[in-house]
């Protein structure tokens, strides 16, 4: 936020309240950095939901037809859906953890 302001870069209205409820974040409806916020998101905008369900079906579609393994918890789209909103791994998936420093609020607090 510093460089923002030092540069006079202008930014989207959308992050000084210019959306419903103010926003954190400008970005694709229900992009995992979203967070628990994705289901706000959805619930404003079902359409997304369905597309991406839609979209969850196509993929597994083609993941049987590539003779690929089944997934726990992979039964169907809406199964898909509800995973990947938990945000949860699944036995084999990789996963990648940082060390580093907790930087939430940084930007909001105008650092």
């Amino acid at each position: 936020m510093v460089y923002i302001r030092h540069e006079r870069i202008e930014i989207n209205p959308q992050y000084n309240n210019g959306c419903p409820g103010g926003c954190s974040r400008i970005g694709c409806i229900g992009c995992p950095i979203g967070g628990k916020n994705r289901y706000k998101e959805f619930a404003q905008y079902p359409k997304y939901k369905e597309a991406y369900i839609r979209a969850f079906g196509r993929m597994l579609k083609y993941r049987e037809e590539c003779g690929n393994k089944d997934v726990i918890g992979w039964k169907n789209a809406q199964g898909v859906f509800d995973w990947w909103m938990e945000d949860k791994n699944i036995n084999g998936q990789y996963a990648m953890e940082f060390d580093g420093p907790d930087l939430t609020g940084y930007i909001e607090k105008g650092n």
